[in-house]
């Protein structure tokens, strides 16, 4: 346990860490900038589910997400690979213990590289918007999530609902693209490559899925699941639990064949 907290203490206070934070909070507030400056300048502020789907739908936020997440810590594993301190560390430590350190170390970090920065985002949305109500949208037109996964659930609690449930799923996605990289890097140790991987496998997978029937399996669609075929939540969450476990799996007995060689 103390292992674990030293290595998420690395990975949360790094300086890739707080760049992330930063590309993450930039990508999240400046696709609605001039929104938000004009509400606070002229009043009339807006619902901030509308400042949060007009984000989402038209900024970089989501097609940069798994980079982001890998940023901070994924490369770890192969610098201590590559420098020779893994065997320092491998004297003092069982090997799967050391690759599940760094695994839900690594999950937490990428989690938290994308969700602390939408945290954030959101305090700026409840301050500078208005709560989202169903006597609010004028007779005849259509509701932000109308025909999604969230028609029933948009006004809940004024839509704070919705915001908390993006904010679960950004770290879920976060912490599975993350250790994408990981996993990536014991087959390929190189840190460069183990921190692009996830952002080029993610958006392939989106390409390929685009127009298809289980389009709302791709990667993009589980964070932000807003399109007519997005999975519900009780699919969605434990479809990615279960890529989560199964990455795991993969690294753990592929990083403990490497290891073996150390």
């Amino acid at each position: 346990m103390k292992n674990f907290r030293n290595s998420l203490k690395n990975a949360v206070f790094s300086i890739n860490f707080l760049v992330s934070l930063t590309v993450s909070l930039l990508l999240l507030i400046s696709p609605i900038f001039e929104q938000l400056e004009s509400s606070l300048k002229y009043g009339g502020r807006l619902p901030w589910i509308y400042f949060l789907d007009l984000t989402m739908t038209t900024g970089s936020f989501c097609i940069f997400a798994p980079l982001l997440a890998a940023f901070p810590y994924t490369s770890r594993f192969c610098e201590e690979y590559e420098s020779g301190y893994i065997n320092s560390i491998l004297v003092r430590e069982h090997p799967v213990r050391y690759l599940l350190t760094k695994f839900f170390a690594n999950g937490v970090a990428g989690g938290l590289a994308l969700s602390a920065p939408l945290a954030l985002f959101i305090v700026v949305l409840l301050f500078n918007g208005t709560p989202y109500r169903s006597e609010d949208v004028p007779e005849g037109f259509v509701t932000i999530y109308e025909r999604t996964i969230f028609q029933h659930s948009q006004f809940l609690w004024g839509g704070i609902a919705v915001l908390l449930i993006f904010l679960f799923l950004t770290f879920l996605s976060g912490a599975v693209w993350a250790n994408v990289g990981l996993c990536f890097s014991v087959f390929v140790r190189n840190k460069y490559l183990a921190v692009g991987f996830p952002l080029v496998l993610y958006y392939g997978v989106t390409v390929i899925l685009v127009g298809t029937d289980i389009f709302g399996f791709s990667p993009m669609n589980l964070i932000y699941p807003t399109t007519t075929d997005s999975v519900p939540l009780y699919i969605n969450i434990p479809f990615q639990l279960a890529e989560f476990a199964l990455i795991c799996a993969v690294f753990t007995i592929k990083g403990k064949a490497v290891l073996r060689n150390v």
